[in-house]
């Protein structure tokens, strides 16, 4: 539906091969485990990849592949899924168990992001505008290209840089 005009028009999309967004596709995660005497200490690589974005529709529709350029000898030039940044992250946490008034306490420091790689997309989006402004007149339509390339700049979130949680627990 038109969104100026309220017109209903039918549309082919060419989405195929978009996988899907909001999580890694690719993710690893290694960790090592140390418990003594009521202490324990752990620490943990993880490994992100294969981070894509969610597609825009609207970049994929076919009138939209013609107004842009995009239509070369009946085939479309349909453009790549936008991807973000993978990386590798390390955690670590330590903590340490006591009895109060003989019942169980615990206190755990966990740190977060130790490598503090704030480059790491954690999810996102294509933009929905078109890289074309179409002007139409009574004596013809004409498409100029626009000066901001939405296509080349995707709405990107980032991972939290280095950060920190103390936990404390008293069973009663």
């Amino acid at each position: 539906m038109s969104s100026s005009t309220g017109e209903v028009h039918q549309e082919v999309c060419h989405n195929k091969g978009m996988r899907e967004s909001g999580t890694p596709l690719a993710a690893a995660s290694l960790g090592l485990n140390y418990r003594l005497k009521r202490w324990y200490l752990s620490l943990t690589g993880n490994y992100y990849d294969r981070i894509y974005l969610s597609y825009s529709t609207n970049m994929r529709y076919e009138k939209n592949l013609q107004n842009a350029g995009r239509l070369h000898g009946g085939e479309y030039d349909v453009p790549e899924q936008a991807k973000g940044n993978g990386g590798f992250m390390l955690d670590a946490s330590i903590g340490r168990q006591f009895n109060l008034f003989h019942k169980p306490l615990s206190i755990n420091l966990q740190l977060c992001n130790l490598t503090n790689r704030r480059n790491i997309t954690t999810g996102g989006y294509e933009q929905s505008r078109s890289n074309y402004s179409v002007t139409e007149t009574e004596e013809a339509t004409t498409t100029t290209k626009r000066t901001y390339n939405f296509e080349k700049n995707p709405k990107k979130f980032y991972a939290q840089g280095f950060n920190f949680m103390l936990n404390v627990n008293y069973k009663f």
